[in-house]
């Protein structure tokens, strides 16, 4: 299983794109959810970093580590020092995190094999009082046809490597009986800015898409022309985010 939107220019870019548009909505998940000043956050499969800034941003953690199996995102993300902030180099997928107040994870789990698993073991690294925070896919409702195509092309993707783009469904289903707590924001992003995040995924995914025979270049060059005519269109949609957030206490 590998992660299929790459490492390199194109996948921090698109990364940092993608914060652009689920900033608000995270920001104010972690505000309302996550416990005030801990003593350690630890947000997983941080990336570049944007995401583990925003964590000690809003909790005011005294200490807050970011972790990514990426040494190119590792190393992109000590680029920008911020005091109390830390970045390590690790595979979630064999490795542990450490004990904290706060475990987050943003567009995680859709990429790991057996997420429920993989929630419950990162629950039994929460000291007393604390919280593992969650945000995933529900559903992306696409109505215009290029992002449609991309929509499909997409989550068949990523279910090839184990994942599942909706696992926001899933993890729904899982808090209540876990004694967590399940909240839904929605967002409406303008389509120029959806179709430049789009047509940035495809760039560090499509090569594979290809080579695994799930499209041909043919198709793969359209979509991305398709998206790049849609970059500077500013009105709303159509493309609409379910995102769903997860609170859970410790295991």
């Amino acid at each position: 299983m590998g992660y299929a939107f790459g490492e390199g220019d194109d996948a921090a870019e698109r990364l940092g794109l993608l914060h652009q548009v689920f900033e608000p909505t995270s920001r104010r998940f972690l505000e309302g959810a996550a416990p005030r000043e801990p003593d350690l956050a630890v947000d997983l499969g941080c990336g570049p970093g944007h995401t583990t800034r925003l964590l000690a941003e809003t909790v005011a953690a005294h200490h807050t580590v970011g972790i990514d199996a990426s040494e190119d995102f590792i190393g992109r993300a000590r680029q920008q020092r911020v005091p109390g902030v830390e970045f390590r180099v690790a595979d979630l997928l064999v490795e542990d995190p450490p004990v904290a107040d706060v475990v987050y994870a943003r567009y995680l789990l859709a990429h790991l094999p057996e997420p429920e698993e993989q929630a419950a073991r990162w629950r039994s690294r929460l000291r007393a009082g604390g919280r593992l925070l969650l945000e995933e896919n529900g559903t992306i409702e696409a109505t215009d046809p290029v992002l449609a195509r991309y929509e499909e092309l997409v989550s068949t993707m990523i279910a090839e490597d184990g994942g599942d783009l909706y696992v926001g469904r899933r993890l729904a289903d899982l808090a209540p009986r876990d004694g967590g707590s399940v909240r839904r924001d929605h967002l409406q992003p303008p389509i120029g800015q959806v179709a430049r995040l789009f047509g940035r995924n495809l760039r560090t995914w499509g090569p594979r898409a290809v080579g695994s025979g799930l499209a041909d270049v043919d198709t793969v060059d359209r979509l991305a022309r398709d998206l790049q005519d849609m970059e500077g269109r500013e009105d709303i949609g159509p493309a609409r985010w379910e995102l769903v957030q997860v609170v859970l206490p410790p295991a």
